[in-house]
């Protein structure tokens, strides 16, 4: 099975992490240093103390423009936030509210700091006795800590609502081969098709089909880099209708063709 998290660790080289791909959120906490920060084609900066998050949906990069750059990365499986409660929201929904950067108040810096630590060193632990349950434990604590950052975020809805949402966005992450109906949908969810679009595109910043694209789109890249499936196989596992439609939408979002893709990343 799956480890919750990927990658967890601390650097300090000068290193520049251009457009890359990996199937997993991720979680940097800059240390010291300044970076330039891509993501969707929009560049901002951050500094120390700042903390990057970003969805497996995203396509972003990270450059260095400091001689010192150090900062703890966590990577977090996407299949974490199928087990975790709304403080995992955090990593999928773009309302508008939300920042992919986060300024750390002074007084949290040391909380979250020994929190990154604690991931780490329990990563290195590997199998040892719940090792994964305490992962998945920290992973948890350090969300609720940057939920309090950001409160605004989580505010959008009452709680019957947003658990109503989250839990659709949970299975449209775990079932977007499917076709679905916006009707079928809000039937499951007990509201009206109006109501459902209204209050899913105020939490999560994407209409519902947007989203079942990009859930699409982030599966295709995972496959294109990790598998030899041919490209019809992929655009039926992803659910998509056929091989035009899939290459026209995934060139849109990730900048260039499924070819292209799979020959940049099954080479690294």
């Amino acid at each position: 099975m799956e480890s919750s998290v990927k990658y967890s660790y601390f650097s300090s080289l000068n290193a520049q992490s251009g457009r890359h791909h990996h199937n997993s959120h991720q979680i940097i906490f800059i240390k010291r240093g300044g970076v330039l920060v891509n993501i969707e084609g929009v560049t901002r900066s951050a500094k120390a103390n700042d903390i990057l998050i970003f969805c497996r949906h995203e396509n972003h990069s990270v450059e260095a423009v400091t001689d010192f750059y150090e900062r703890h990365v966590l990577e977090i499986s996407p299949d974490l936030t199928q087990k975790g409660g709304r403080e995992f929201s955090l990593l999928l929904n773009r309302p508008a509210e939300f920042s992919n950067i986060i300024s750390v108040e002074r007084d949290e810096v040391k909380q979250i700091d020994a929190v990154f630590k604690s991931i780490a060193f329990e990563k290195s632990l590997g199998a040892k006795l719940f090792c994964e349950k305490m992962l998945e434990n920290l992973v948890s604590q350090l969300l609720i800590l940057l939920c309090r950052e950001c409160p605004a975020v989580l505010s959008k809805l009452d709680e019957r609502d947003f658990d109503r949402i989250f839990a659709l966005q949970k299975f449209l992450e775990t079932n977007c081969e499917q076709n679905f109906t916006l009707e079928g949908l809000a039937q499951s969810a007990h509201v009206s098709v109006s109501t459902l679009e209204h209050k899913f595109k105020s939490l999560t910043g994407f209409s519902i089909f947007t989203y079942l694209l990009r859930c699409r789109v982030a599966n295709a890249k995972n496959l294109l880099a990790t598998t030899n499936f041919s490209i019809g196989e992929i655009v039926e596992k992803c659910g998509f209708t056929d091989s035009s439609n899939f290459a026209r939408y995934f060139k849109k979002e990730v900048g260039m063709t499924p070819s292209k893709f799979r020959k940049i990343y099954s080479e690294m």
